[in-house]
Parts: C-alpha cells; structure tokens; sequence
C-alpha cells in the first residue's frame, strides 16, 4: 500500500516538471529520475552542467545533437 504523501508546493511542482518534461522530450529511457546511468566521454565533455541539471542530462544531450546510441 502506498502511504500518501504531505509535500508542498516547493517540493511537488518541481518533481512532477523533472518527472514530465523529459518524458515529452522524446527520449525514451526506462528511468529519468535514476541517479545512476552511464554516457561517453564526448558527451559528458559536451554539454554543460550545474546545480540541479544532472536530472536533464538526456535532454541536454539531444538538445547538443548526441543521438541515444552516442551516449
């Protein structure tokens, strides 16, 4: 049984956007929200992140013109 959850406004919209936003990006990946996932050099090297921005990396990467099997 799921137990309900109490969040804020703070903690909720963000997490639906990050949950979301990637999912309509196209990329197709079993699991946005895992911390752990591997990518090359080159894509690593070519795309730029911080703060909270490793959440969007698959989407930085498209954005930067890597394809899937690039990563």
């Amino acid at each position: 049984m799921e137990e309900k959850r109490y969040d804020n406004a703070l903690q909720k919209y963000p997490s639906k956007f990050s949950t979301l936003y990637p999912q309509k990006s196209g990329i197709k990946l079993h699991d946005f929200n895992c911390g752990l996932k591997a990518y090359k050099n080159q894509v690593v090297k070519g795309i730029e992140v911080y703060g909270e921005m490793h959440r969007y990396i698959p989407v930085l990467a498209k954005w930067a013109g890597f394809k899937k099997e690039g990563w």
